[in-house]
């Protein structure tokens, strides 16, 4: 066991407050229950009743969310919503079953108070429309030269209307049932 020493060498003389590890260790739990004390003040002052029941913890606030720097308006959309959408054959030509759903765990997001009027396409045209307060589905008709399509529409996130912008992959042959690569954008 190492004995108390200064810079010098010889031994530091013991003092009825105990060793000099001792005395560190009752400075340092005097300066916490400095610092719970006025902690709670703290807490107290602000309204909230006698919060820390423990001793005091650091907290560490989360990061940012990855895409912090985009549109806030758009991110907060990204998680939000589903979009399949394939192929279908009718007739002679070729449309385009677009389903959008807004995830069951996002109570906030609606398709509410959408009409056709609402929908501006490029590329594509619409040929059907159905809107439930979760799901708006559509049906497109492809013009013959597209080979990208877009969609702009708002919906309904924490009562504020939100600018929903979609790309649609018209690259690849048109195939019964096959996926149409569908992104939300900027």
């Amino acid at each position: 066991m190492k004995k108390n020493r200064s810079k010098n060498g010889p031994s530091l003389p013991e003092t009825e407050a105990g060793t000099v590890r001792e005395r560190t260790l009752s400075h340092m739990e005097s300066l916490l229950r400095t610092a719970a004390t006025v902690g709670t003040g703290i807490a107290l002052a602000c309204g909230a009743k006698a919060q820390s029941t423990g001793p005091q913890q650091i907290v560490d606030p989360l990061p940012p969310p990855v895409g912090c720097s985009v549109d806030p308006e758009q991110f907060l959309v990204r998680g939000c919503l589903e979009q399949q959408a394939h192929w279908v054959k009718s007739g002679m030509r070729w449309t385009i079953q677009l389903d959008i759903t807004a995830n069951p765990g996002r109570t906030e997001v609606s398709f509410e108070g959408l009409k056709s009027p609402d929908i501006k396409p490029v590329g594509v045209s619409i040929k059907d429309v159905k809107v439930d307060p979760r799901k708006l589905s559509l049906v497109l008709t492809v013009g013959a030269t597209s080979r990208n399509a877009n969609l702009q529409f708002p919906v309904l996130c924490n009562d504020k209307k939100i600018p929903v912008k979609l790309l649609l992959d018209l690259s690849k042959a048109p195939v019964e049932k096959g996926e149409v690569l569908v992104r939300l954008t900027k």
